[in-house]
């Protein structure tokens, strides 16, 4: 679920792309940014990208975003609790960021029909 905080990101030909913060906190350069600007407006100047590019690596965000969301919708409690293990096990942050907050609402949706 994104936050509903959102960020500017202004590439190195001047398109800006309004985004929400917990997306572009997927890149470490820009969460670096963001921290290092703290307090200023929420425009991200990305030096080194220019704007057709960053139109694809947002459209490839949101993509996988709307792809994990599907495939979360498709998989067992059961499934589920072994995705979990297998992350741990092969140390795979995505997949842990994506499997520990779905079994956290479905362990919180089983106690409320309990």
């Amino acid at each position: 679920m994104s936050s509903t905080n959102k960020i500017t990101l202004k590439s190195s030909d001047g398109k800006t792309f309004e985004v929400y913060e917990d997306v572009a906190l997927e890149s470490q350069t820009i969460k670096h940014m963001i921290k290092k600007n703290s307090g200023s407006d929420n425009e991200i100047v990305i030096l080194n990208v220019k704007g057709k590019i960053l139109t694809k690596v947002k459209k490839r965000v949101d993509d996988l975003k709307a792809w994990d969301a599907e495939f979360m919708k498709q998989v067992d409690q059961d499934t589920l609790n072994d995705l979990l293990l297998a992350a741990i096990y092969l140390n795979i942050k995505e997949l842990l960021d994506l499997t520990c907050p779905a079994i956290v609402e479905a362990r919180r949706r089983d106690t409320l029909f309990i």
